[in-house]
Formats: C-alpha cells, structure tokens, sequence
C-alpha cells in the first residue's frame, strides 16, 4: 500500500513538474519574463525535492534564460557554472557566455567556452528536446564580438562565420562578418557581405553605415589609372552658317 502511494505522488510529482515547464515556456514566448522566472524557479526546485534528485539541465537552462532576460546577468551565469553545467548541456553553456559577455567580461565568456567537454562542440542539429540551431548561432555571434572587442577580429570572423553556418540568412551575423574583414583591411569582401545582409534587410543600420563608410574609402583610394576611361564619340558644335539675304527675301515671299 505504501509502495503504490508513492508511486502515486511520484507520478502527480512530475504531472506538475511538467506543467510548470509548460508555463515556463509559454510565457517565454510571450515575454513575461517575471512570470516565467517564477515557474522555472518552481520547477527546478520540484525536480529536485527528493532525497538523491536534482534539476535537469533543461530546468536550469530554462531558469537561467529568464533570469538573462530579467537583466540578472551574474545570477543567470552562476545558476549554470555552480551546477558545472556548462561543461556538458550546450545549452546551458550558451546562456552562461551570453551573460558574460552582456556584462562585459568577454574574457570569461571565453574561459567559461574553454572549459566545456570538446564533444560538446561538435556539430549537431538538436540538443536534447530543444532546436539547436538558432539558440547556438546567437551564442557564436556573441563570441565574434567578445573576440573583436578583445582586439583579434580574425576570430571574431571564424566565430561569426559558424554562426552563419547554422543561420545563413541573419542580417546581423552578415553585418558582422562584414565588419571583421573591413577591420582585416579586406574592404570589397567587406562590401559583398554587407550587400548580403541588406539584401535580408534593407534598413539594417550598421550595415548601412559601414558600407557607406566602405565605398567611401574605396572611392578615395582609387586613382585615375584606376578610374574607367571611355571613349566620347568626336562632336562637331561648330555654329550654323547664316542664311545668305536672298534666301531670307525668298522665303518670306512665301508667306
């Protein structure tokens, strides 16, 4: 009788574990980011109640997502790194360096990257229950940008190129690929990525702004060996020659 009671609130347990994960996600996806904080913090401390339990690494993902999007940067980076969880849930590790990095420590975004299992890098389409591609792209493009802020932008283009690799269409990944080669002096590669990425998106304003500063420059850099020269067909603007008097007394007698 004991056994079949436990078994039972074993099974209502994770009925409501399930649902809070359910809330978790639906106001994510809504942007009540408070209300969705509060589910993932019920959530991960009801999958962790029992004697020898602990949260998933979902759980957490999703606790330290919403604390990311509270603006709670450290809390959200530490709610993954106290657990290790960064070595081993992809996703987890995603969340920990884009805290970082939005709080301005691009070193330890980079640290946090260099301790996580190699196998956890290695190219794959899903993490667990969760699409992987959009959430890791995000994750590269941050990395580009800690690599450029640190002063190498030839890492932040191999960065910002995998990002490209699982999102080919991102505007803003474009733009920044084009922003690291015109930092690598590589100016017309510059401009074809910018094209690239106002082609996804016309009003893109960095890319706009950098690809007006890029033509600038390869405007001025031309000379005038380098300026097309086109032959103009020779045109005779010699004046009309003055109709003679008596051509002027006949044609007024006509009338």
């Amino acid at each position: 009788m004991a056994k079949a009671e436990s078994a039972t609130r074993n099974n209502v347990d994770c009925l409501n574990v399930d649902f809070m994960r359910s809330l978790v996600k639906q106001y994510s996806e809504l942007g009540q980011w408070t209300s969705a904080f509060f589910w993932a913090d019920a959530a991960a401390a009801a999958a962790s109640s029992g004697p020898s339990a602990t949260a998933s690494g979902d759980d957490i993902w999703l606790l330290a997502s919403a604390m990311l999007a509270r603006g709670e940067l450290h809390r959200a980076a530490h709610a993954v790194t106290s657990r290790q969880l960064h070595r081993r849930h992809l996703l987890c590790l995603g969340v920990a360096m884009r805290a970082y990095i939005a709080s301005k420590e691009p070193n330890t975004a980079l640290s946090v990257l260099d301790e996580c299992e190699p196998a956890l890098l290695e190219p794959r389409s899903m993490d667990q229950t969760h699409n992987l591609a959009p959430c890791w792209a995000a994750t590269l493009d941050a990395l580009g940008h800690a690599s450029r802020a640190l002063g190498n932008p030839a890492e932040a283009l191999r960065w910002h190129e995998r990002a490209l690799a699982l999102r080919p269409a991102k505007a803003g990944s474009l733009a920044a690929r084009g922003l690291c080669l015109a930092l690598l002096g590589r100016e017309t590669e510059a401009a074809d990525a910018l094209h690239a990425a106002l082609a996804r998106d016309p009003d893109h304003v960095v890319a706009l702004a950098l690809l007006d500063a890029i033509v600038d420059r390869l405007d001025a850099a031309l000379t005038e060996e380098e300026i097309p020269q086109f032959a103009f067909p020779a045109v005779d603007i010699a004046a009309p020659e003055r109709a003679s008097p008596e051509a002027s007394e006949m044609s007024m007698s006509f009338d």
